[in-house]
């Protein structure tokens, strides 16, 4: 895995599953991780070259999300998708919103 913005989400899927609890405790981390996975096809397709492979970015970047709250699945949502949303799918001009995960 080469350097890049990835340690931001790998640091907030820490963070996220230590706010687990109360009313999120049944929500559904699927939406993010499809997103996920599309961001990783595209990146690939791109040739980002984050990642070795597709599979190496979906190890890495598409997991962890089964303790997060609502809030923070969404925000995490939102961040893939805009990614994908790009010009340039290599580009890091997306950011996430880490409130919404602490």
């Amino acid at each position: 895995m080469k350097c890049s913005h990835w340690s931001v989400v790998a640091g907030v899927l820490f963070l996220a599953a230590g706010a687990c609890g109360g009313e999120d405790d049944d929500a559904d981390p699927t939406e993010v991780q499809q997103a996920c996975s599309e961001y990783c096809a595209a990146a690939q397709v791109a040739d980002c070259m984050l990642y070795d492979s597709e599979s190496a970015c979906v190890a890495t970047e598409c997991s962890g999300f089964e303790r997060a709250s609502k809030a923070c699945l969404a925000a995490l949502k939102e961040y893939y998708e805009c990614l994908v949303d790009q010009a340039n799918v290599c580009d890091t001009g997306c950011s996430l919103d880490i409130a919404a995960c602490s």
